[in-house]
């Protein structure tokens, strides 16, 4: 077999590699078009779950929130209920000291009154039995004295009940006067707590927020790098 001169053979390979270059160029230029277009792909649905990620935990958010103020809502009502109901006791026996002094004041008037009188009927009774010239039984007198000092009595201890009634209503007036200031902190305790909630739910919003804004960027970020690849 004859040789091929080496002219030939040098032409043979310049011809040859100019076309293994050119393949190879088009295989980097398929892949980068393919990883641009994949990372286009994957770009877009990052933007689109950011979206969708910010909008679900908000609606989240905006339902532990309703949640949350619907119960302190409704412990707020039983509050004012519990208020209303201290305020009414508090009005009706407001009342009652002043009945029960003056019923005090009077029974103690109806127990001196009737003690005069036993001591009358007593002076009295020693004064006719004393007395020869006057044959009188002065034993129904002094019954009828021993029985108005007793009565004397019993009037002086309804007085000395109705004085401590007084006393007790308005020891439990005050006590009711410190439970509707307790009642009072409440609500201003829960209505700064709901304050609180309040602000904590809007941060969470907020950092949502900017998590989702971090990721769309980033994925948009990715868009633009692929897309100049293909330029």
């Amino acid at each position: 077999m004859a040789k091929k001169p080496a002219g030939e053979n040098e032409a043979q390979l310049e011809s040859a590699a100019p076309e293994g270059d050119v393949q190879g160029q088009q295989l980097r230029r398929m892949l980068k078009v393919l990883f641009a277009f994949i990372g286009i792909a994957i770009g877009v649905l990052g933007m689109v779950a950011s979206i969708f990620f910010y909008f679900t935990v908000a609606s989240a958010v905006g339902s532990m929130q309703e949640a949350v103020n619907t119960q302190l809502s409704a412990v707020n009502q039983a509050i004012g209920n519990a208020d209303d109901m201290v305020a009414g006791v508090e009005t009706s026996m407001s009342e009652v000291p002043p009945l029960t002094e003056n019923l005090s004041t009077a029974l103690n008037s109806t127990a001196a009154a009737t003690g005069s009188i036993s001591v009358s009927l007593s002076a009295l009774a020693d004064t006719l039995g004393g007395n020869p010239l006057l044959p009188v039984d002065t034993a129904s007198i002094r019954s009828s004295a021993s029985e108005m000092a007793n009565a004397s009595a019993s009037f002086r201890a309804s007085a000395e009940s109705m004085g401590r009634l007084s006393s007790d209503v308005r020891g439990v007036q005050s006590d009711l006067a410190g439970v509707r200031a307790n009642i009072a902190n409440s609500r201003a305790a829960l209505l700064s707590a709901r304050e609180k909630i309040d602000s904590a739910f809007n941060s969470l919003r907020f950092s949502a927020l900017l998590i989702a804004l971090m990721f769309f960027f980033a994925f948009a970020l990715l868009i633009t790098y692929a897309v100049t690849t293909l330029l």
